[in-house]
C-alpha cells in the first residue's frame, strides 16, 4: 500500500492511468499486489504550504523519524479541520494517541482554532 503525492490540479484520468501503470510495473517486478491511494495536494495556497512546514516542524520536533503526508485544510465558520496523515515507526516509544496529542497541542499553541484530525499510520517498509 502505497501513497502517491500528486499536484490536486492534475488531470484525474492522466493520474489514474499513471497510478494503473505504476501498480502493474510494481506487480511485475516484485511479483506482489500493490495499491497506490492518490493523495492530492495544493501547492499554490500560502496558507497550506505554511502550515505543511509548520507540521513538519512539529514532526521533526517530537521524532525525526516522523513525517505528515495528504495535509487537507477544511475552513468553517466556528474552527477549521486540519486533517493529515502522520507516519510513525512501529518500534517508537510512544503510543499513537500520545503522537496525536504532542501535534494537537503544538498546533493549538499557534492556532486555538485548528482542529487536528490526525490518522497515524505505520511505514511499510
Amino acid at each position: 500500500s502505497l501513497h502517491g503525492e500528486v499536484s490536486g490540479d492534475s488531470d484525474i484520468n492522466f493520474v489514474h492511468d499513471a497510478i494503473d501503470r505504476i501498480e502493474a510495473e510494481l506487480n511485475r517486478k516484485f511479483h506482489c499486489v500493490s495499491v497506490i491511494h492518490m493523495d492530492p495536494l495544493t501547492f499554490d495556497d500560502s496558507k497550506c504550504n505554511a502550515l505543511r512546514s509548520e507540521l513538519t516542524n512539529i514532526a521533526q520536533a517530537i521524532d525525526p523519524k516522523i513525517t505528515i503526508h495528504d495535509l487537507r485544510i477544511v475552513e468553517g465558520p466556528t474552527h477549521t479541520n486540519v486533517i493529515f496523515d502522520a507516519v510513525v515507526p512501529f518500534e517508537f516509544s510512544m503510543t499513537d494517541e500520545q503522537v496525536r496529542e504532542k501535534f494537537i497541542s503544538a498546533v493549538r499553541q499557534r492556532h486555538p482554532y485548528y482542529n487536528c484530525v490526525i490518522n497515524i499510520d505505520k511505514p511499510y517498509i
